[in-house]
């Protein structure tokens, strides 16, 4: 007897994809889900902490309220304070040793010009 294997539309599309994954592409890949899940298997990684942060961002964007977020206490009250609305910079106050998150750049009037 085979094993069966567990999937699901977002495992099927991340596992298709080019470099360079998009977080607004993992966003769109939620669809109407309720929870998602984000997890890496390094923190070292500027390139990969980049992607969680920017993909946190499009889910934040797309409507999610409630995030599990593997950070610093700073990171996740600064993050609850965005999610409430507030035009709060992240990367302000940095203290050394803490991590930093940055919101990412508006390239939609980048984009407009196209």
């Amino acid at each position: 007897m085979e094993p069966q294997r567990l999937t699901n539309p977002l495992t099927e599309l991340l596992t298709h994809q080019p470099t360079g994954l998009s977080p607004a592409t993992i966003s769109d890949a939620a669809g109407d889900a309720t929870v998602v899940g984000l997890g890496v298997n390094t923190r070292e990684s500027r390139e990969i902490f980049e992607l969680v942060a920017e993909t946190t961002y499009a889910l934040i964007e797309k409507g999610f309220t409630s995030l599990a977020i593997q950070d610093t206490q700073r990171v996740t009250d600064l993050l609850d304070a965005y999610i409430d609305g507030a035009d709060i910079d992240i990367d302000a106050d940095d203290q050394p040793g803490v991590t930093k998150l940055v919101k990412p750049a508006d390239h939609s009037k980048d984009q407009s010009k196209e």
